[in-house]
């Protein structure tokens, strides 16, 4: 067998990442983590807006988003686009994007369901997934 490198640059959308977040924190990592909205921002949001939809907003603006790992005791963890944007490319080039969601036309979100949002998210924190 024989193994090949291939690089591709690949478009991700405002609302791609906002379709991750949603899915990731409605979902997918539910069960292995807690999100923090304590801060301002969620407090000052507009009420009927649900707060998976406030802290994309939060991430696209240059702000951070807070995990708690519910696993391992006192692992918090903060993350700002760009962490995102690298738990991705994680996701793919280790293997777990099972559907080619990330294609060099871009990421089709249809493909990336809640445990591929979870998977991102592991990525991102851990380089690999911790949990299945």
């Amino acid at each position: 067998m024989m193994e090949i490198e291939i690089k591709m640059k690949a478009k991700i959308t405002e609302q791609d990442i906002e379709d991750i977040i949603v899915t990731a924190l409605e979902q997918g990592i539910g069960w292995w983590s807690c999100f923090d909205n304590t801060g301002p921002e969620y407090r000052d949001a507009p009420e009927n807006e649900p707060v998976a939809i406030t802290a994309s907003k939060v991430l696209l603006s240059g702000g951070t988003l807070r995990l708690v790992d519910l696993f391992e005791e006192n692992h918090e963890y903060e993350f700002n686009l760009n962490d995102l944007l690298n738990g991705i490319k994680t996701w793919k080039s280790l293997g777990y994007d099972t559907y080619d969601a990330l294609a060099p036309g871009g990421l089709d979100c249809g493909l990336v369901d809640a445990d591929a949002a979870d998977c991102i998210i592991q990525c991102m924190i851990y380089g690999d997934i911790m949990y299945c």
